[in-house]
């Protein structure tokens, strides 16, 4: 992972093959992102995955095959996993709420919890691009 100057106006560091598949299959234009894990999320991209290419394939990429990042744009929130060539789209207006569930000195834990839910996931991201994540949900879901 590293900067990735695509966008001169990008905030985070994310996998460039992230940043590619976003702007390659939603033409989206990403604001900001970051390293995230949200396992509810990784079991579902895992299990679509699975039928795709089969477990014996998926286990040859170790234990990485589902690193993960957020990306945002102004229209939604992204969780990209580029050796599955997964997007999932939460728009913002999706989005109940955005909450912090734990800070740590480099990590962030977020409850996401969506219109459609009772019950939030959790996604973890560093503390920065955390920060980041609240800046922008609080701009686009009104409550700046």
């Amino acid at each position: 992972m590293g900067d990735r100057n695509l966008n001169p106006n990008f905030f985070g560091k994310v996998q460039s093959s992230s940043y590619s598949l976003l702007v390659r299959f939603n033409n989206e234009n990403p604001l900001a992102g970051g390293a995230a894990k949200a396992k509810e999320v990784d079991k579902k991209v895992l299990d679509v995955w699975i039928d795709q290419i089969g477990m014996a394939t998926i286990r040859q990429f170790g234990v990485n095959a589902l690193e993960a990042d957020w990306i945002a744009t102004n229209n939604a929130l992204f969780y990209v996993t580029p050796r599955a060539e997964s997007v999932v789209t939460f728009s913002w207006s999706m989005i109940a709420e955005i909450k912090v569930k734990k800070q740590g000195p480099a990590s962030t834990t977020f409850n996401i919890r969506l219109k459609s839910e009772r019950k939030p996931f959790e996604m973890k991201t560093g503390r920065t691009s955390g920060e980041r994540l609240l800046d922008l949900w609080r701009t686009f879901s009104g409550e700046a």
